[in-house]
Formats: structure tokens, C-alpha cells, sequence
């Protein structure tokens, strides 16, 4: 499954989403409603 996310990336190249710094190799869990989609993150793409 491929998820695409709106992030901000800030100066210095870092990039949050919901007030976390995400970084390419990190776990990830996203609630949606009574579903949990956990993975991983590969990439940034702008």
C-alpha cells in the first residue's frame, strides 16, 4: 500500500507531519477510524 501524506519540510531539510519529524527508515501508525495502517517509511518525494 502506498500512502501519500502533506508534510511540512522545514529549513535544513527536515520534515514534519502533525508536529513529528519524520526521517525515511521509521515506523509509522496511522489511526483511521477503527483501522491501523502501520508501515514504513521509504522516501520523500516532492
Amino acid at each position: 500500500m502506498t500512502v501519500d501524506l502533506s508534510v511540512r519540510e522545514l529549513e535544513g531539510g527536515t520534515v514534519r507531519f502533525r508536529g513529528e519529524t519524520l526521517r525515511v527508515g521509521q515506523n509509522l501508525a496511522l489511526e483511521l477510524g477503527a483501522i491501523t495502517v502501520n508501515g514504513e517509511i521509504i522516501e520523500f518525494e516532492e
